[in-house]
């Protein structure tokens, strides 16, 4: 029995929640299971977890469809499929919803199927995502063909071109599409017509390029040749030459399909009676009746004959042709009228059939034509036109002039946008016509006609993905050829018409950036006098012919972006005079032919160009000046053979695999002004040769910047190899060997050197010659050493000098032109000493701040160094990331002096006089130093000079009060940042005068007093603020009411009475709000929007606890005596981890990372729990945000690493760098004693490792790794090449590497000092030295920050622990084992088939779920860290007493908890270091390994606390 109840949301419940309860009766569940679905429902809506909500919901839907009538049927799912609407999901998630509800829809086909398709297409409206409306489109496919009510989905037919225009979809989703079509139109026998054109659309989607695609298409190729052939009434199709039709004529077992379809298409009766004879077997078994083809086949070759025989056609033929009887004929005559095939008149008297029009039967894809009539004095035309052309003297009107050409070209052609206006008959001077250039005789010499190459087609296969304006798409593409865009608005369309062959006289054909599509006229390829050919910019496909019959006066080829595909042909060479190839951004595959360096501009770049570059490359190029072959999948070395170009003026070798070294023969090159060789898997040294390139002034090595924002996109989407992998074209893999030679930074007209994150080592450059042309130097992220030189300070053009993250050291010298540099960063070194007061150069004035403001057309052709600079400037601009902090976009300067050693007191901003304008914005970075004095000190001087100000002056030592007239001084200030100092004294009032300010961080100080009542009456602006940690009192003032654009507000961790005030409920973009650890009293305000993260713990808070959204976790509110039980709905059990708050991960969702330290004062509290800790956590992680937008603007670089198979003998050892001597299997197995237990120095979970002396001067340490870890020799290859990439000073090096089905061995260099396992075991026999285990801390961190920051994909060791770190005799630590585990996409966890890692060690959510993270390692270090410190092991046999599985880590805890630190350290430590330092560690440690991943640190933040916390030496 069917019930009928409309379903109403309730006030007492969500609709989702009636939707529950209503389907849950209706199909008779329990009470205690409608509640528990109800309460599960109820979990979902409240985590916003919508994809499982509308599982639920369907689920129920389903059980209870039987039941229930067809209006609640469609109400039920009407409130379900509105969770795509509600949800505000990603796209994955909305379009893994929508394959929910879809595939619960079409399970039951046969209840309700027009139903449910109305209610497909209900969700398919609700939808914004198109490969949503696309998935749902094609259920309904499914559910109207299932459940027969193809009626309603038939007329939606007519839009399918429009759909797939919105959907974007790709080749594989349109043949499923094609392929359903066609099946629900096949259930309509008079819709067959129809059916066979999706089929043929189906099939058109398969290219020859594709073979093992086309395989798939044979089943569908020969359904629609038998559909065509059985079907009466369709005598044309383009079924013939179609690649996935075609191929059937090779294949035995389909061959004779392809034959019949040749037959009726391109031949008479007799032909088909023939092999009806061979084959009537296969007739039948494809269901053919021979009556019906013979039907078919007798009016075809009536229209054969008919144009075959002009103007009458003799009964006699159509009987002897058709094979009737002679009182047949004029009834077949008749039949072929009837099908209009043919327009005639009957003689019966002269037994003739007078034709006046027919079908003209053409072979191939195009089937049959339109009709064409025929002329009407065949034998007169012939002759006039003979006696016309035999005429002496020259001829005066032509049937083919050059204007009768042109009219036809335009005839020929689309054009929407009325280009060719000006071409009309009535206008006698066509030499004037737009784009038409004659000469003396008026004959056409050139046509010119660029379109606006619009960038808007109906689907991604008609689009152009390259327009003349397009500069910024294609940086850096087209020295020598780029032109200005003058074209008209508008483009033409259609084929090329092969009318233009003739127009004779023609030298120019130039019609770039319109929509021509299909393949070149193969007239043109034969015209003599044609010079230029320019087809740049179209939608052109087929191959370049093999020989070329003609242009032998070509000089310039430019068919770039198109759609060519095949091989570059060799008969290009015999174009002698040819000086310009462009066949940039096709799809040319096969290997660079060695004569295109006879050129003088060549553009092969952004093809499937492969294999080693020719060594001839290089034989006779004395004309070449520009080579481009970027962005293809080019392997092997540079061929040395291009250093004899001498002419040669860029050199771009870009987004390939090429891999070795650079060849020195480059320093032949004198006259190149470009080399770019970044993105590809180069190493060795840099040669020094490379200085004699005396006109060099670009040099890019390596370039953590994408070129291409999409690299799918202008590769064309339509046109991707299957397989591919495009990601790995942006990634940069040049690791190189060494340093820079100084004969490169001498170089006298260089302006760009470009080589960040290569591995480069040694000694930072010393001579920078005269450096007076170099104004960018990006060094950053490599390991040199030493001190900034004397040098650089000369160059006083520098716009941007990027040191950041290496291993410099010494002072900053005052005369760096630092006040006029636009990006100056030396974060993340050594660097010490006072932060100087840089000198204005007085000279010459300042260079332009570094600010993009568009590509010169000009330079691409004059001076491309230009291009390189422009380039560069629009990715390193600062202004541009400070949009959402405020900026607007402008000008703006950017330095970084954080994360070294600075002291000294807060100076005035080093910025030139002529910077000091309402223009500029300004970012002053010094946190994480060891800065004091008086906040802020001179820092403001020059604030109302600038247009905005953002400082990050956190973690150092500043004292002292905030200034009353902090306002007046800055009024521009932005940003604020001056968390964890000691800046002490109370808030001043006109503080909330600062009306600019977006974010204020004054956590972890001392500041005291009440919160003014003026912060929030004016800073609308303000987004972020935090007083967190510090000794403030007093009630939370009502005017933060006002901050309406507020979303974070911290103010744990201090003193704070009264109530929370009501008006917080109006700030609805905050998302959140940290109160816990104050004095607050009274109940929480109800009506709060949702939170990411509230928390209002350990206060004297009374009443209920609000249902509000925020609140997910009990343990958010705990610590409030007098507030009633909490309730709230928690969707995670809280944890009953014994330490308490310690494992609170409240803020788990929204902290990404905790503080770096914690600051050494005690801020009057007891102790330092980890509640506050957590809070720090969230706190900082959400402020970091922020400052790193602003100080990190250029190093949110991804790269993921190209796995290249290296070729190796079953003996052969791969090296990764040159030992002096000889490193062979044979010598491995020697020095070893062929793996002999006396040379065993170790053994792990990979293997063994042993002692080997090759030499008297070379010992190293061989791992032999246990055969069948790995999954094949192949995949081995993949990974290790990777690691034998990885430099750092703290991790063990991988030398080199053997790998065979029999045996695997690493090679590494070999460390005499032992494990730091034994060290530990052996240290109560030497005296403690605070020194030497701070050391071996830190050298861990920063080569764990390394694996996890520097290397992408990050590198996860999953098994650290102190075997695993060795030591060096001046106790250096290094880790090993790295990378050995598993290398870790591009995702932040991977889920892995087995937990790596030692017991005691491996982090809790890794042990219980194996997903594995960064902060696995993290935890690991943390347990290492502990270790350290004590006299205790992991699991140390001692913490029996405590219980069952107590450790280390809880040891920690609980001695910090009670006070007892002090017998935490092992004997003689506290004695001999700083107590107030080691306490620190130790709270680094506990941090940790806290549960919570979110408030763990990364190591990146362990190493700069530790580095603060390092002891002098």
């Amino acid at each position: 029995m069917t019930t009928t109840t409309t379903i109403l949301p309730t006030s007492e419940g969500d609709p989702f929640l009636s939707v529950v309860r209503f389907t849950s009766q209706l199909a008779e569940a329990s009470e205690p299971e409608i509640a528990r679905l109800c309460k599960e429902a109820e979990e979902f809506i409240v985590a916003r977890k919508w994809l499982e909500l509308a599982s639920l919901l369907v689920a129920s839907a389903e059980l209870a469809s039987s039941k229930i009538s067809q209006k609640d049927f469609e109400c039920t799912y009407s409130i379900i499929c509105s969770i795509v609407k509600n949800a505000n999901s990603p796209e994955d998630d909305v379009l893994d919803m929508v394959k929910v509800i879809s595939a619960k829809l079409v399970q039951q086909p046969n209840d309700k199927a027009s139903l449910r398709l109305k209610i497909l297409f209900n969700l398919y409206s609700l939808l914004d995502h198109p490969y949503a409306r696309f998935q749902v489109y094609m259920k309904a496919l499914t559910l109207a063909l299932e459940g027969k009510v193809t009626e309603y989905i038939i007329p939606s037919f007519k839009k399918i071109d429009s759909f797939l225009e919105e959907w974007n979809i790709d080749i594989k989703d349109q043949r499923e599409l094609f392929l359903a079509v066609t099946n629900v139109l096949r259930e309509n026998k008079s819709l067959v017509k129809e059916s066979l054109k999706f089929l043929t659309k189906y099939l058109a989607t398969f290219s020859k390029e594709d073979a093992q695609a086309l395989g798939e298409a044979k089943e569908g190729a020969v359904c629609a040749v038998i559909a065509f052939v059985k079907a009466s009434s369709i005598f044309q199709c383009d079924l013939l030459d179609l690649p996935a039709v075609a191929q059937l004529e090779k294949d035995p077992k389909y061959a004779p399909v392809y034959q019949l379809l040749k037959i009726f298409l391109t031949q008479r009766l007799n032909a088909y009676r023939e092999f009806q004879t061979a084959n009537s077997e296969c007739l039948q078994s494809y269901g053919l009746v021979d009556e019906d083809c013979v039907t078919k086949m007798r009016l075809l070759s009536l229209v054969h004959l008919a144009s075959d025989e002009f103007g009458k056609i003799p009964y006699t033929s159509i009987k002897d042709t058709l094979q009737l009887k002679g009182e047949e004929v004029e009834p077949w005559i008749v039949k072929a009228t009837t099908a209009k095939l043919i327009d005639c008149k009957i003689d019966q008297i002269n037994q003739v059939v007078i034709i006046s029009r027919c079908s003209e039967r053409k072979f191939g894809s195009d089937g049959f034509s339109p009709p064409r009539k025929m002329p009407p004095i065949i034998l007169f035309s012939f002759w006039l036109l003979c006696i016309i052309t035999c005429l002496p003297g020259r001829i005066t009107v032509l049937a083919d002039s050059d204007k009768s050409v042109l009219l036809r070209f335009k005839e020929t052609v689309s054009d929407p946008g009325s280009i060719l206006a000006s071409w009309v008959n009535e206008s006698e001077d066509y030499c004037s016509w737009f784009g038409v250039s004659c000469d003396s005789t008026s004959r056409v010499m050139a046509l010119n006609i660029s379109g606006s190459g619009s960038d808007k087609g109906s689907s991604k296969i008609s689009r152009n993905r390259f327009t003349c304006a397009d500069i910024g798409k294609f940086p850096l593409y087209g020295f020598g050829i780029r032109r200005v865009c003058a074209g008209k608005l508008g483009t033409l369309v259609g084929n090329l018409p092969s009318v233009i062959v003739g127009l004779t006289e023609l030298r120019v054909l130039s019609l770039p950036f319109n929509s021509f599509s299909g393949e070149i006229p193969v007239g043109i390829w034969g015209m003599e006098k044609l010079e230029v050919l320019d087809l740049e910019g179209n939608l052109m496909t087929g191959s370049l012919p093999v020989q070329f019959t003609g242009l032998r006066s070509l000089r310039v080829m430019n068919l770039g972006f198109n759609r060519f595909s095949g091989e570059i042909p060799s008969s290009l060479q015999n174009l002698s005079k040819l000086e310009i190839l462009n066949l940039g951004g096709n799809k040319l595959n096969g290997t660079v032919p060695g004569f295109v360096g006879r050129f003088r501009v060549v553009h092969l770049l952004l093809n499937w160009l492969e294999g080693s570059l020719p060594k001839d490359i290089g034989d006779n190029c004395g004309k070449l000046e520009h080579l481009d072959l970027s962005g293809n999948f080019l392997s092997g070395r540079i061929p040395e053979s291009l250093g004899s170009c001498r002419g040669l003026k860029s050199l771009l070798l870009y987004m390939n695999t090429l891999e070795e070294t650079i060849p020195s023969e480059f320093g032949n090159l004198g006259k190149l002004e470009v080399l770019d060789v970044s993105k590809n898997t180069l190493s060795g040294p840099l040669p020094a040769e490379l200085g004699n390139c005396s006109s060099l002034c670009v040099l890019v090595l390596s370039n953590l910047y994408n070129v291409y924002e999409d690299i799918s996109s202008v590769r064309g989407e339509s046109d991707q190899l299957p397989g591919a992998d495009l990601t790995s074209m942006t990634e940069d893999f040049n690791f190189y060997q060494g340093g820079i030679p100084e004969e490169i930074t001498r170089l006298p007209k260089l302006k760009i050197l470009w080589v960040p994150r290569a591995t480069l080592e040694g000694r930072f450059p010393g001579d920078w010659g005269s450096c007076q042309s170099l104004e960018m130097v990006n060094l950053g992220q490599n390991f040199f050493k030493g001190e900034i030189p004397v040098g650089l300070s000369k160059c006083n053009n520098l716009r941007l000098l990027d040191l950041s993250s290496n291993v410099l050291t010494g002072e900053l010298l005052k005369e760096m032109s630092v006040p006029c540099m636009s990006v100056f960063d030396v974060g993340g070194n050594s660097l010490s000493g006072l932060i100087p007061e840089f000198l204005s150069n007085t000279t010459t004035s300042c260079p332009p701040v570094v600010y993009f403001d568009g590509f010169s057309i000009e330079s691409y052709n004059t001076d491309p160094s230009s291009v390189y600079l422009s380039f560069f400037t629009e990715k390193a601009q600062v202004g541009a990331s400070l949009t959402a902090v405020g900026g607007d976009g402008g000008p703006a300067v950017f330095h970084n002096f954080a994360d070294n050693n600075f002291t000294g007191t807060l100076k005035s901003v080093p910025l030139a006089q002529e910077r000091l304008g309402k223009s500029i914005s300004y970012i002053f970075s010094g946190g994480g130093n060891q800065l004091y004095g008086q906040f802020p000190g001179n820092l403001f001087d020059s604030c109302d000079k600038l247009k905005a100000v953002y400082v990050n002056v956190s973690f150092n030592k500043l004292s002292g009060r905030i200034p009353e007239g902090l306002s007046n001084m800055c009024p521009s200030l932005k940003i604020l940042d001056a968390s964890l100092n000691q800046i002490f004294g109370p808030i001043p009032s006109s503080l909330g005068d600062l009306a600019s300010l977006v974010a204020l961080n004054l956590s972890w100080n001392q500041l005291q007093g009440h919160i003014p009542g003026s912060v929030g009456k004016k800073m609308n602006a303000l987004t972020f603020l935090s007083f967190a940690n510090n000794n403030l009192k007093g009630q939370i003032p009502e005017s933060f009411g006002q901050l309406h654009s507020l979303q974070v507000l911290d103010l744990s961790s201090n003193y704070l009475s009264g109530g929370i005030p009501h008006g917080f409920v109006n700030l609805k973009n905050l998302t959140v709000l940290l109160l816990n650890n104050n004095n607050l009293s009274g109940q929480i305000p109800t009506g709060f929007s949702t939170f990411a993260v509230f928390n209002v713990s350990s206060n004297n808070m009374s009443g209920p606890v609000p249902p509000t959204n925020g609140l997910t976790k009990c343990s958010s509110v705990v610590g409030n005596m007098y507030l009633q039980p909490c309730r709230v709905f928690s969707l995670t059990t809280p944890s009953s981890d014994p330490r308490g708050p310690m494992a609170d991960s409240s803020t788990q969702d929204y902290a990404s990372s905790p503080v770096e330290n914690a600051p050494s004062q005690n801020s009057g509290r007891d102790g330092f729990n980890s509640l506050e800790i957590a809070s720090i956590a969230s706190a900082s992680a959400i402020v970091s945000v922020l400052i790193a937008l602003v100080i990190l603007f250029f190093y949110t670089r991804k790269w993921h690493p190209k796995s290249k198979v290296m070729a190796t003998t079953k003996r052969e050892v791969t090296m990764f760098m040159d030992m002096g001597v000889a490193i062979t299997f044979d010598n491995v197995v020697r020095a070893t004693g062929n793996f002999n237990a006396n040379n065993l120095i170790g053994n792990g979970g990979f293997g063994a490792t042993y002692r080997a002396v090759i030499s008297q001067e070379v010992i190293v340490a061989i791992k032999r790794l246990s055969i069948g870890r790995f999954q094949g020799v192949q995949q081995f290859h993949a990974e290790i090449k990777t690691l034998g990439r990885l430099r750092h000073p703290n991790l063990v090096t991988l030398i080199g590497y053997h790998a065979s089905e029999t045996e695997m061995f690493l090679v590494y260099n070999y460390l005499p000092g032992g494990n730091l396992e034994k060290f530990i075991q052996e240290r109560s026999t030497r005296a403690v030295d605070w020194r030497n285990l701070h050391k071996i801390a830190l050298d861990i961190a920063r080569a764990l920050a390394y694996l996890h920051d520097q290397c992408v994909p990050r590198v996860l060791h999953r098994d650290v622990k102190p075997s695993n770190i060795l030591l060096d005799n001046d106790h250096n630590a290094y880790l090993s084992d790295f990378g050995l585990a598993r290398l870790l996409g591009t995702s932040e966890t991977h889920a892995t088939t087995g937990v790596a890692g030692t017991f005691g060690y491996v982090a809790p959510e890794y042990a219980m779920t194996c997903r594995v993270s960064d902060k696995a390692d993290v935890y690991s270090y943390g347990v290492v860290l502990l270790e350290l410190l004590s006299d205790k092991k992991a699991l140390d046999p001692s913490f029996v007493s405590y219980g069952n599985g107590f450790n280390i880590v809880q040891w920690g805890c609980m001695l910090l908890k009670q006070g007892r630190a002090k017998e935490f350290f092992t004997a003689g430590l506290w004695d001999a270091g700083p107590h107030d330092d080691l306490v620190e560690v130790l709270h680094l440690a506990v941090i940790c390994t806290v549960d919570s991943l979110s408030t763990r640190p990364t190591m990146k933040q362990v190493v700069r606390r530790l580095k603060q916390l390092q002891p002098p030496y």
